[in-house]
């Protein structure tokens, strides 16, 4: 049969072999240009954060120096006394009491700092005290109870960004504001509130490149400080057109905003909770990956073509053995049985050879030894001494006009050939070898009622396993011949069969001649290497070994236990698909 050179082994190899040399390639080149790419945008990523942080540091700074004043105004007895006095001579309506107040002679000191736009006390409540620069109205609505519910009495607490209004002038100012506790003898007073310009937040950004933005924590993302020019409180997508839910915390994301992809880069800032936001282009790192995958495209070409002539010359010197065995089995299958592979190396295909050119020699020797074991085992099976007994037997109940007993016994040997035979099939179930056992043993007895009886007894888990045809009948004859009938006294023949664990078993027992050490020895090496000369003589043990190894793949055992004139026992076993059991019938 010739082969499609598309279906050649050598092509097969050759693909197999530039496959897995070609796709780790493809694999690498990939991998190594994204690697590459999440690299450059790592870099990025990690200088954005070096920028942020060093503007959190800074805004951290700016806040811990108000921070510090406020600590130098709630130690202020003036303060304290202040508040003391308010709280104790208020009458039933506070909040009209507090608005006729005026704290700006304790506070007015205070202003003299560059960066506090504003200075303003609360009771413990929230209620404004005093307040005489600063519009109440909008510093309440600011100040809500909402906001005081989250105010925490033992540190300083940063407000969200807000307006203030000078009542004045009418005007209007972005602030942060700090709320510092007031306490008196572990007694809660009020609260300072310190209000500075974002102006000072937004001076933090004046010598940065990029485009840096600090947002409220609010739903819209207002705009606190950028290096715009913006309207106050303006959200941050009206202006750059970037999405809210982007804006994680200590994040980087590529977006798309009016067409330019952009590097979003945010960090929180816990104490103030202001959002830090970096906005950079994306085209810079675009471009200088562009810039490499002509290189990486080189060097794939490069590895391509090395893995096809490498793996031209791998399944060419893989192949080649392969092909000249194949070519000598073409030889052999057209007739030539004197060609044999030549073997050039030792590696496992000049093995295969080696193992080819054994079956050869040994194909010869195989199918006449085949030949004459299916002749041995017609002989076996049909036993003509044994056909022509029976019917001298029957013969003589005939003329003894023991009719029953005659057509008894020509029924038994008509069943006895008719499963024996059974249509050239060599393996049956243990149910009928049994019945075929019963038939032989029966009419045995009747040929021989002077010297042997017989029991059965076998377990019903065995009946519907298979087994090789005729496996105890040359088991059971030997213990006939050559025990019971050679014994002075009536003998006892009992035959056992049961399931153990995953193992067939059946014993063979006969109390009849027995046999010495010697004879026992040598009918053990027969069943251990039932090949050897003996075998001719003990064709019984030997075909039942082989047999029986050869249906179940060599696993198969037979073992005689024997005494001189006392017993023979032989055990064969052999294995059987199914769970664990162990399931023995004896009445012997």
């Amino acid at each position: 049969m010739k082969t499609s050179p598309l279906r050649s082994m050598w092509v097969k190899t050759f693909i197999q072999i530039f496959i897995l040399m070609a796709l780790p390639i493809v694999v690498v080149t990939y991998f190594a240009t994204h690697i590459s790419q999440s690299t450059l945008i790592e870099q990025k990523r990690q200088s954005d954060l070096g920028v942020l942080h060093a503007l959190s540091s800074n805004l951290s700074t700016l806040l811990e120096s108000v921070e510090m004043i406020g600590q130098i105004v709630v130690a202020d007895e003036d303060v304290k006394d202040f508040l003391r006095e308010a709280l104790s001579t208020a009458y039933s309506d506070r909040n009209l009491y507090y608005i006729d107040l005026d704290a700006s002679s304790v506070l007015r000191g205070y202003l003299a700092a560059d960066i506090l736009s504003a200075v303003s006390l609360l009771n413990m409540d929230g209620m404004i005290v005093g307040e005489q620069i600063l519009c109440r109205r909008r510093l309440s609505w600011n100040l809500n109870p909402t906001f005081m519910e989250r105010v925490q009495d033992d540190v300083p607490t940063w407000s969200y960004p807000m307006t203030i209004e000078f009542i004045e002038t009418g005007e209007t100012v972005r602030a942060m504001s700090v709320l510092n506790p007031v306490v008196d003898n572990d007694a809660l007073l009020g609260f300072v509130v310190l209000h500075i310009d974002t102006y000072y937040i937004q001076r933090l950004l004046a010598d940065k490149a990029d485009e840096i933005f600090v947002l409220d924590s609010s739903d819209i993302k207002a705009i606190v400080a950028s290096p715009f020019d913006i309207p106050f409180f303006e959200g941050f997508y009206s202006v750059r057109r970037i999405n809210y839910r982007l804006l994680r915390e200590d994040s980087s994301v590529i977006v798309s905003s009016d067409g330019q992809q952009m590097i979003v880069t945010t960090m929180m800032h816990p104490q103030s909770h202001l959002q830090l936001v970096l906005v950079s282009s994306f085209d810079d790192i675009h471009q200088e990956i562009e810039d490499q995958y002509p290189s990486f495209f080189i060097i794939g070409v490069l590895a391509l073509a090395f893995s096809i002539v490498a793996a031209s010359v791998i399944a060419i010197t893989t192949v080649s053995p392969v092909i000249r065995l194949e070519k000598v089995m073409q030889r052999v299958m057209k007739g030539d049985s004197s060609v044999r592979y030549k073997v050039t190396s030792k590696d496992e295909i000049a093995a295969l050879g080696i193992t080819f050119n054994s079956l050869l020699d040994e194909i010869y020797i195989e199918q006449e030894l085949k030949r004459n074991m299916q002749l041995q085992m017609i002989q076996e099976q049909v036993r003509p001494h044994f056909l022509y007994n029976i019917l001298e037997m029957v013969s003589s109940l005939i003329r003894d006009g023991m009719h029953n007993e005659a057509l008894t016994s020509i029924l038994g040997l008509a069943k006895f050939y008719r499963i024996s035979l059974n249509n050239g099939y060599d393996i049956i179930r243990i149910e009928q070898d049994i019945e075929l056992l019963e038939i032989y043993l029966q009419l045995q007895r009747l040929r021989y009622t002077e010297f042997m009886d017989f029991t059965l007894s076998f377990h019903p888990s065995i009946m519907s396993y298979n087994i090789p045809k005729l496996t105890l009948q040359p088991i059971i004859e030997n213990a006939i011949y050559h025990g019971l009938k050679s014994s002075r006294e009536k003998g006892l023949l009992c035959v056992v069969g049961y399931k153990e664990y995953d193992q067939i078993v059946f014993e063979i027992y006969d109390n009849g001649k027995g046999m010495d050490e010697e004879e026992l020895a040598k009918a053990s090496a027969l069943l251990t290497d039932p090949d050897n000369k003996e075998a001719e003589n003990h064709f019984g043990l030997a075909s039942v070994s082989k047999r029986l190894n050869l249906f179940s793949g060599g696993k198969a055992t037979l073992r005689i236990e024997s005494e001189k004139d006392k017993y023979t026992n032989v055990t064969i076993s052999f294995p059987v698909d199914g769970g664990y059991d162990n399931e023995k019938s004896s009445d012997c």
